[in-house]
């Protein structure tokens, strides 16, 4: 069976040796999908435009975190590895509430993975977030109490 797959290389730099530096990227995929498959078929298209003063601005500013309250609180207990029914409970909602909450978490951070590989997953970009400044130390606080 054959599979199409896509990958967008982003590359928003001022320096002139960018257009080479993904001509050499270009080649080391097709060496590399040549030596999997022998006959991959791999096609590139090549985008260059400039970017405006506002897009630059709009792309320095920080993010705000992308999980409500609710959600928040619920990734924070599922980190401390609280169960569904203890969350439903400790937070007085319904268990399917619960599982509501976290598909809407992995649709916000685009996690697929389950189980342990999801918490992992979900700590690293809470991880994250606190990192860059967008999550505060006092949302967290204030959720797990």
């Amino acid at each position: 069976m054959k599979s199409k797959q896509r990958l967008i290389v982003e590359c928003e730099t001022a320096a002139r040796e960018c257009p080479s530096v993904m001509a050499e990227l270009q080649q080391l995929i097709i060496d590399k999908l040549t030596v999997m498959d022998g006959h991959a078929i791999v096609t590139f298209s090549w985008e260059s435009r400039a970017v405006d003063e506002q897009e630059q601005k709009k792309a320095s500013e920080p993010v705000r975190h992308t999980l409500s309250g609710r959600q928040l609180e619920i990734a924070l207990l599922l980190c401390k590895h609280h169960s569904i029914r203890k969350i439903a409970g400790q937070l007085y909602i319904t268990d399917n509430t619960v599982k509501k909450h976290i598909q809407n978490i992995k649709r916000a951070y685009g996690l697929r993975s389950t189980g342990l590989d999801f918490l992992y997953e979900l700590q690293g970009k809470l991880n994250e977030e606190q990192a860059s400044g967008v999550l505060l130390a006092e949302n967290i606080n204030h959720s797990i109490e």
